[in-house]
């Protein structure tokens, strides 16, 4: 890492691994003995990322960028994208309701992070969140959060954070590795690669397979009327990966890429373990399952860079999500039958994003650069099924004098076909330069527009300003400011029960001022203040309409620190303190809920030599509040919690193999993200890699 950037270097339906991921792992197999001779190196795929600065340090210089390298992912056995990044500073990864955790970051919700994976959006068309879990950690060879002040080139629907997950390329020669991972309540994990590079070409394929049974509770759990401890209820998860790009330079101007991949799984969702009407924080339990989820996306990419001050890439993309989710009369998740229960369904959605994006660049001759971009999007989402949530109400007796009645209220069942789409398109001007020595300015300004079938589109403007300036003493001093835009979701505008066609864009005007000192001892820490100033944010009302009626705030602290200063030893720690107020005239709510006040996490790495080293890192999380379901407000808070995780690696011939044994949540603590929806208790597993 080097801190000058904040780098940081029913049952469950049968499911069997797929024939093309059992004949693509035995291929890399038989690649074995005769790729025998190569270490196994990936290089990065720049294609599919959106350059944001030069040679000189340009916007990324004046904002808090975090960065992560595939080193840093397979050190702590992160099997998923939100596993890889929940130590970051400002980031807090929530598992809720729907059971698919999210990564908000510095007080702000998944909708208002854009991922893009290798410059592809990952963002639903339908809600503007992702499944960080579809999303597996073997084939990324970099994740890049750049936090408050984001390049205006990654567009609109940044107010909290940008995430650039790139993905590895094929090196030089040839290279392939098989991996293999088993952990205790029938966890299984197998994964692998082939890559070759050219004079001119290269290429990369990656397959992957994950499946749990479950994951299991702490032994301190309490049994509930729902929740029996042992392995969570319906909590088992599947996921099949392919990943491969290509890259070919017919000469040392040009360059063109592919990139592929697909996800497919199911997973269940761990209901509320309280069924208690008297219970006003709690939600009653729902019995759901995602029986199928797939995505499927694809870049194309064209980049111009010859000699000279002038560049350019292009690309276009696409990116598809299916999924099967059903909810079910009870938890045996068998059916929904009964007339009874409000609300069951069988829903088949699809979203896709397709559009294109190109960006220009000039290197000046005041050391930056002046970089164009455009970006147009189409995003699209469809669902049909069932549903039953139309009332009938049927009065039983009350004939003749004296008579009693009884009103009994049941559910219909109502068919859904609905379909909607719109379109977004981006423009901004980015200027980067260095007009004194040590001085280095970014200034970006952004256009968006909503285009929509009934042509009551909108439209709005963001930007940045920010610089940054190097003392004699190792200290980099920055500071920013820029306004950021979220146009609402497809469901925000559109769903039946609760959407609103007028609502406007969510707006954000984020500060933040921060320090970087490098110290003796190959040593750094950083210190950051940032305030964010949220209007029109879209929230559901007590009638469950989306409204622009919330005003927040949210300022805070990030502190970072590592250093090497003992051989073979590294230290990381990092510190949030998050302070978020709702300004909107809403009563009885001050702090906003599942937003915690304070995050400390810690790691530590150590080489012992012979092969030997080992890994840990811990977690601390506080003071974390939520409210009632019903008015008047109560106020709770979660009890605060402390995660310990531990990995033990031995390398042998050159690491080109590896052994290892590792264990998550080693005190096996009982917590809740939120309430009454308790996390997994102690994981232990153990796995090899073999690289040739």
């Amino acid at each position: 890492m080097n801190l000058k950037r904040l780098r940081l270097k029913p049952q469950p339906p049968a499911y069997s691994i797929p024939r093309t991921l059992k004949a693509g792992c035995t291929f890399l197999l038989l690649c074995q003995s005769a790729w025998a001779d190569n270490q196994a190196t990936d290089e990065i795929y720049r294609l599919g990322e959106i350059i944001v600065t030069g040679e000189q340090p340009g916007v990324e210089a004046i904002a808090s960028t975090y960065e992560l390298d595939a080193k840093d992912i397979e050190r702590k056995a992160a099997r998923t994208f939100d596993e890889a990044i929940e130590l970051l500073p400002g980031v807090n990864v929530r598992t809720g309701a729907d059971g698919t955790p999210r990564i908000d970051v510095r007080g702000f919700r998944t909708r208002h992070v854009k991922l893009l994976l290798n410059g592809v959006p990952f963002n639903s068309t339908f809600d503007g969140q992702f499944d960080p879990t579809m999303i597996p950690t073997e084939s990324i060879a970099k994740i890049k959060m750049t936090s408050g002040a984001s390049s205006e080139l990654y567009g609109e629907g940044a107010a909290a954070a940008v995430i650039n997950i790139i993905t590895k390329k094929g090196a030089s020669g040839y290279h392939a590795n098989a991996a293999g991972e088993v952990g205790n309540r029938g966890h299984q994990r197998t994964w692998g690669s082939a890559s070759a590079g050219f004079d001119s070409a290269d290429f990369m394929v990656s397959l992957s397979h994950q499946d749990r049974d479950g994951f299991p509770l702490s032994d301190d759990f309490n049994p509930t009327s729902e929740e029996n401890g042992g392995v969570r209820n319906n909590s088992d998860r599947r996921r099949t990966n392919v990943y491969t790009n290509a890259g070919f330079r017919p000469n040392d101007d040009w360059s063109l890429g592919l990139t592929f991949n697909h996800s497919q799984g199911t997973h269940g969702v761990p209901s509320s373990v309280t069924n208690d009407s008297t219970d006003n924080f709690a939600s009653r339990p729902r019995y759901e399952r995602i029986n199928d989820e797939a995505i499927y996306a694809s870049q194309f990419t064209v980049a111009y860079d010859p000699e000279g001050p002038w560049s350019s890439k292009n690309w276009a993309y696409l990116n598809v999500t299916d999924e099967e989710a059903n909810r079910y009369d009870d938890a045996s998740l068998t059916s929904m039958n009964s007339n009874r229960v409000n609300g069951t369904f069988d829903l088949t959605s699809s979203t896709q994003i397709a559009g294109g994006h190109t960006q220009t660049s000039y290197d000046h001759a005041w050391g930056g650069q002046l970089t164009l971009m455009g970006d147009a999007r189409e995003e699209r989402w469809s669902q049909d099924g069932v549903i039953r949530d139309i009332p009938q109400t049927t009065v039983v007796g009350g004939r003749g004098r004296g008579g009693r009645s009884t009103t009994t209220t049941t559910y219909n069942l109502r068919n859904v076909d609905e379909n909607r789409n719109l379109g977004v398109v981006s423009t901004a001007a980015e200027l980067t330069l260095s007009p004194l020595k040590n001085l280095g300015i970014a200034l970006g300004y952004g256009h968006h527009w909503l285009i929509r079938d009934d042509d009551s589109g909108a439209d709005d403007s963001s930007f940045i300003a920010g610089a940054h300036y190097d003392l004699p003493t190792d200290t980099r001093l920055r500071a920013s400011a820029s306004r950021k835009i979220r146009i609402p979701s497809i469901r925000q505008l559109y769903e039946t029960s609760t959407g609103d066609p007028n609502l406007k864009f969510e707006q954000s005007y984020n500060y933040e001022a921060g320090m970087t000192q490098q110290l003796p001892g190959n040593s750094e820490i950083s210190v950051t203040g940032f305030l964010n100033d949220v209007s029109n944010y879209i929230e559901q009302d007590n009638n469950n309409r989306f409204r622009n009626f919330a005003k927040y705030e949210f300022q805070g602290v990030e502190i970072m620190g590592q250093t090497y200063a003992v051989s073979d030893l590294m230290l990381r720690t990092s510190y949030t303190f998050l302070h978020s107020r709702d300004r909107s005239d809403s009563e009885g709510r001050d702090e906003l809920q599942y937003r915690p006040k304070h995050k400390l996490a810690f790691e530590a790495d150590y080489q012992f030599g012979y092969g030997f080293s080992g890994y840990l890192n811990v977690m601390h999380v506080a003071d974390e509040y939520y409210y009632s379901r019903n008015q008047p407000l109560q106020k709770g808070r979660l009890e605060e919690y402390t995660l310990l995780n531990m990995k033990l690696n031995y390398s042998l011939f050159n690491n080109k193999a590896n052994i290892y044994v590792g264990a998550d949540n080693i005190l096996d603590t009982n917590y809740q993200e939120s309430v009454a929806l308790p996390q997994a208790g102690r994981f232990v597993y153990t796995g090899a890699k073999l690289s040739f």
